[in-house]
Parts: C-alpha cells; structure tokens; sequence
C-alpha cells in the first residue's frame, strides 16, 4: 500500500485501522508488537482516536506523542519506536477545517486575531510543535512523504466519525472552557482559506489525493 492510498478508497472505523494494519505489518521490523503511535496531525482528532484505540483494543499500546510537525520527529521516532515495531498512525481531516479549529481553539481568535493575520502567522521556533505555518500544517502530503519510510497507516478523521462508536473527545484547557462547538465558519473566511489553500497548491505542487481530498468541501 502506498502512503497516499488510504485517501483513494476509504473505509470505515476500526476496520480501515485493521485492514491497513494487517498491510503494513509484513514491513516492519520481526520484533513488531502491534503497539499504536499517533504521530499527527492536530486538529484531527487524535485525541478521539487514542481514546477509540484504547477502548477497542485494551491488550495493546497507544502512544500520542505528536511528533509530525517537530523537527526531530521523524529522529525521535526512529530512537525510541522504531526499533519496538511500533506502526505510526496519522489521522487527517478537511484542511480548511482543521485550520479554522486550530485558529479557534489555538487562541488566536481569542486574541482578537482575524484570520488572515492567522493564515500569514509563521513562527519563529521550528523545534516547536506546530511551528510553522497553519497553511503549511495543513499540506498533508509534504509531511506524510517524511513518514514513508516506515509505512504508516492514513486515515481521516470523516471515515473515522462515520463509525457511531468514534468518541469527540478534546482535553484542551480553551475548550473545556469555551465548549465543545466552535463557531461556524463565514463563506467570506472559508473563502480566503480556500484561497491560501489554492496559493499552497501551486506553489508546492500538493498531490491529487489532497486537493480532491479538502475541494471535495467545497
């Protein structure tokens, strides 16, 4: 199974986690134990999905350590979970969603931030989770081509949520605060997101599976 292919015929629930796993397992190394580690993406539901894991397969391990976006990631995978046999897991969402929950619940809105400023905002630390730019984040394929080498499994958090089992969970501090819904996005803002989006495309030649994957949206 290639890394992209997961996008092209989705299956749901735990059964897309269990076809896929039986796949990648060949592949990796002989001491492979089954142990599940959540590598990315925020803003996807990993939270839910670690929760889901857990519940589903109590006899098995499932890490989050959130290692997409940070500069040693693919390092500190390698170091510490490589070697187990862990298989990496990295779960995707719509973009322009996850940019619009990732600039609510990510305190910019709360800072008065409009947001296009958000969708400009590069920060200045790369070893930082989430560094970067929320455009960037959300170019899926760049960051997946990293993780090639250890076959992992794709999903989306849409194949995941149409399995009525799929808990919404989040333990942020802003949104045990400001409640699970966040506030509906303006066609004048998914607007200048698809924008940015469209600007990203060709700049950096985003796949086909991703730009069908977030037009589909539209």
């Amino acid at each position: 199974m290639s890394v992209f292919e997961a996008f092209e015929e989705p299956q749901c629930g735990v059964d897309a986690i269990i076809v896929r796993e039986k796949d990648v397992q060949p592949k990796q190394h002989k001491e492979y134990n089954g142990a599940y580690v959540i590598v990315g993406f925020p803003k996807c539901g990993q939270i839910s999905l670690q929760n889901y894991l857990t519940k589903r397969f109590p006899n098995k391990v499932c890490e989050r350590p959130e290692l997409v976006w940070r500069r040693d990631g693919v390092k500190y995978y390698k170091e510490h979970y490589l070697s187990r046999g862990c298989i990496p897991i990295l779960i995707t969402r719509d973009p322009i969603k996850r940019i619009w929950s990732h600039f609510w619940y990510g305190h910019y809105a709360q800072r008065g931030w409009k947001l296009e400023e958000y969708l400009n905002f590069v920060k200045e630390d790369d070893n930082h989770l989430g560094d970067l730019n929320p455009v960037s984040e959300s170019n899926y394929g760049k960051w997946i081509k990293q993780w090639s080498f250890c076959h992992p499994i794709i999903i989306t958090l849409e194949e995941m949520q149409r399995n009525p089992d799929f808990p919404k969970d989040n333990t942020t501090a802003i949104k045990r605060r400001l409640g699970d819904e966040m506030p509906i996005m303006s066609r004048a803002d998914k607007e200048l997101a698809v924008k940015y989006m469209e600007r990203e495309e060709r700049e950096q030649k985003l796949p086909s599976w991703s730009r069908d994957y977030w037009k589909k949206g539209l």
